[in-house]
């Protein structure tokens, strides 16, 4: 292993494509890929069996009993005739011995061989009759698609985290560079080009369950993340039990081809562990202690304190404590460097607690509202210069923990 490796660990995962669907203009002939683009991130998928598997439009998806499914098993009636038609010859009946002279010179067991065949082959291709409850040239598959392969991969101990659900993508592929025949299939066969297009899915974070999360930064800050907006939307229904599980935020960049490490370095996902092992990474991946930070915030801005006083408990990121009178948020940051536009957001119960200006290295304390229900939360967002830079997953208080 080289040097700069040596302090690495490494998570794997995979960028999922669990759906896609092809459309075609009638009027002007145009053809497009839809949804390609939509990705899901999943994590703690070792095995090549587990991977291999994972539900997509090619890997399959399961099927289901349904009328038009069955339909090939009218090919058993055309099957049982040919058997009923069918009839070898006695060997005094011709001069030629040979059996397969024999039955071809019966007219009739010519055509029986021959439905006999076309059956069996329409019965084999309509195994096991069942229909795929996905299929990419019907119409928008919704959340299905996506809802099967979180399933999977919970079932197989994984995570789930959306990837950039506010950004879209488009593009119009004209030519196969440097392949003339694919140049003009592609030309003709498209009626000028093919195009890609995805838009923005984060209805999908509402309309889907039980995934571990989503990424904040960079296409997830605007509508998803934002204070009182749908991130506070899907933990007030976890907190009031309409969900099963909380939706943690994490921080993700695109690495495509050619990407500098400059860039690739914008975004960084903090975790809190013990110690710097797969085990410790993925764990603090399941139960939300990770911070986000964006733009290298995190070059001159460290978090050190951030936590739920109440009592004599002390609840961290992604913890659960109980609800007393005095129950405050901690917030300890230190600076590198002096900033003059710093914001402190806090969100509690799905609203806007407080605001507070900083500019400095600090400690800042917030007194916290007795949950409505059994259960509240809290987490906090730092505006920088008018940025939405640094985000917190969520701290849950229970009126019942005592």
């Amino acid at each position: 292993v080289d040097n700069w490796t040596s302090d690495f660990t490494f998570l794997p995962g995979i960028e999922a494509v669990p759906y896609y669907r092809w459309e075609r203009s009638p009027a002007s002939r145009q053809l497009t890929i839809r949804n390609l683009h939509r990705h899901v991130l999943v994590f703690g998928l070792d095995t090549k069996s587990e991977l291999g598997n994972l539900p997509s439009i090619e890997a399959g998806y399961p099927s289901k009993v349904t009328v038009t499914g069955l339909i090939p098993l009218m090919w058993f009636v055309p099957l049982i005739l040919s058997v009923f038609m069918f009839k070898i010859p006695k060997a005094g009946d011709f001069h030629e011995k040979r059996l397969i002279v024999r039955v071809i010179s019966r007219p009739l067991n010519v055509v029986s061989l021959l439905l006999c065949f076309i059956s069996g082959l329409f019965l084999l291709n309509g195994f096991p009759y069942r229909e795929p409850v996905i299929n990419q040239y019907d119409p928008e598959a919704g959340a299905l698609p996506y809802q099967i392969l979180i399933d999977y991969v919970n079932g197989h101990g994984g995570l789930t985290f959306w990837a950039h659900p506010e950004a879209a993508y488009y593009e119009k592929i004209t030519a196969e560079k440097g392949n003339p025949l694919m140049s003009a299939l592609v030309k003709n066969a498209t009626h000028g080009g093919l195009i890609v297009e995805t838009d923005p899915y984060y209805h999908l974070l509402n309309d889907t369950r039980d995934y571990t999360g989503f990424a904040v930064f960079f296409e997830g800050k605007r509508i998803v993340g934002n204070p009182e907006c749908l991130w506070d939307d899907l933990l007030m229904q976890f907190v009031s039990g309409n969900r099963k599980r909380p939706v943690w935020a994490i921080a993700e960049i695109d690495m495509e081809h050619g990407t500098d490490p400059e860039t690739a370095s914008a975004a960084q996902t903090v975790f809190l562990v013990r110690d710097k092992t797969k085990e410790d990474y993925l764990d603090a991946l399941r139960v939300g202690r990770m911070y986000c930070f964006s733009s290298h915030v995190n070059r001159w801005f460290t978090i050190r304190d951030y936590s739920v006083v109440s009592g004599e408990a002390c609840a961290l990121s992604g913890e659960i404590t109980g609800y007393n009178e005095d129950a405050r948020l901690v917030f300890g940051v230190e600076l590198r460097e002096t900033h003059h536009d710093l914001e402190a957001v806090v969100i509690s119960n799905g609203k806007v607690l407080e605001r507070k200006k900083f500019n400095d290295s600090c400690r800042m304390v917030f007194r916290l509202p007795e949950p409505s229900g059994d259960m509240g939360y809290v987490r906090l967002v730092v505006i920088v210069n008018g940025n939405m830079n640094v985000v917190t997953n969520p701290i849950f208080l229970g009126r019942r923990l005592h």
